[in-house]
């Protein structure tokens, strides 16, 4: 984090590009090593999409261009605007029983077919050992208990943290400050906050007096805004 001091507090820029890179790198060596022992291991990410969100096709695109780089082969498996629930979860399923799957990502938002409650029948049918967006009850209810670990953390979140940590900021102790509540982003990072041993005050829409929290703040994480959060 290259910055200046503002009232005795380290402000500036985190270079999250190259970041992302080193992890890259790393996760790219460590499969070359364990292909070089186990040469028909061959990891593999499946994305399910429905519809053609251009947010979210730009999104699989990156992600696409990620597995290639580190030697993660990678499958795109799409569904019309106008599937429902039952036609993913099946796919699902299936995707989840493959031994050749290693990942299952599913893409939201699914289509305007799926609703909230659908959209957690979908991804609670991804199997917990081939969750890789963290999403799935097992896997949240875990990161939600100090005497367990989840098979795998939201991503987004993860990269909150792991942003923090390349700072140099002790976590430990810290008045921090989450706006927003979404199970995407807000939830989880507060939870990884805490597992860290930070002080978490979470905010959200029916949160009053929100400028004088951030106020006593030591480290604050903003979901962009607080919305219908």
């Amino acid at each position: 984090m290259n910055g200046r001091y503002r009232n005795g507090v380290r402000v500036g820029i985190i270079d999250g590009t190259t970041i992302a890179q080193s992890i890259r790198d790393d996760v790219a060596q460590k499969i070359k090593v364990f292909r070089a022992q186990y040469p028909q291991f061959q990891p593999q990410l499946v994305v399910v999409q429905a519809g053609e969100c251009p947010d979210s096709t730009t999104y699989i695109r990156m992600k696409a261009k990620a597995a290639e780089e580190v030697g993660i082969k990678f499958n795109h498996v799409t569904f019309p605007e106008t599937a429902m629930a039952e036609e993913i979860i099946q796919v699902v399923k299936k995707l989840s029983d493959d031994d050749a799957v290693g990942g299952v990502h599913v893409q939201l938002p699914l289509g305007p077919n799926v609703n909230a409650d659908d959209t957690r029948a979908v991804t609670e049918a991804v199997s917990p050992e081939k969750d890789v967006d963290g999403f799935h009850a097992y896997n949240i209810g875990h990161l939600s208990l100090r005497a367990a670990s989840p098979l795998f953390v939201p991503c987004t979140p993860a990269a909150v943290i792991r942003l923090l940590e390349n700072t140099g900021v002790s976590i430990a102790g810290a008045n921090t400050v989450v706006l927003g509540r979404s199970d995407i982003v807000g939830n989880p990072v507060a939870a990884l906050l805490r597992s860290r041993n930070a002080t978490v005050t979470q905010c959200h829409s029916r949160t009053k007096n929100v400028e004088q929290i951030i106020a006593n703040w030591q480290i604050t994480v903003a979901n962009s805004s607080l919305g219908n959060k």
